[in-house]
């Protein structure tokens, strides 16, 4: 894992020095990862898309100026989140805040999944829990790289980390009854 970590710090200083080759690996390590962050956020594939590639244009504007590669993974997710978020509200036919609000996603399989029933059951949570269980199960973060993506306490990635989960295993079993 560290050998990873070290060849990704070593794409985003190449990147910032302007390799082409070293932004298009960054690129192909994180594309797809990042589109179906902003697919189980928006529920739009055409969304998600837009988002994560005005992400990758604003990245290959300003990676000159990032100071630490190490910030890179939170960097960019943020980004796609952000762009998510002016994406919405410039259509103005759903709600704004992607971190409470109850998307609704096509009728559709989703494009991007990797597990159909896990999609399912995802698609019916909110926004604001599908984001954290994406963040933490699918992109592998640690608590404060979710904290930083969504700006919020280490505190505030717990609990509704906690909610989330819950509410996916209600979705999955059906079971209503709380677990102490």
């Amino acid at each position: 894992m560290t050998d990873t970590r070290a060849e990704e710090d070593l794409l985003v200083l190449e990147a910032k020095g302007g390799c082409r080759q070293a932004f298009a690996g960054l690129f192909k390590r994180y594309n797809l990862p990042l589109t179906r962050f902003a697919y189980r956020l928006s529920g739009d594939s055409g969304l998600a898309h837009d988002a994560v590639q005005e992400a990758w244009v604003s990245l290959a504007r300003n990676l000159r100026t990032m100071e630490d590669p190490r910030a890179f993974r939170v960097w960019i997710y943020r980004a796609v989140r952000w762009r998510l978020v002016d994406l919405v509200r410039r259509r103005g036919d759903i709600p704004a805040s992607l971190d409470d609000a109850n998307l609704e996603t096509g009728s559709g399989e989703p494009e991007l999944a990797t597990n159909d029933q896990l999609n399912y059951h995802m698609a019916l949570l909110g926004a604001g829990d599908r984001v954290v269980l994406t963040l933490f199960y699918l992109e592998d973060m640690k608590l404060s790289e979710m904290a930083a993506v969504l700006e919020v306490p280490i505190g505030t990635v717990k609990s509704r980390l906690h909610r989330a989960r819950a509410q996916l295993r209600q979705q999955m079993t059906g079971d209503n009854n709380e677990q102490p």
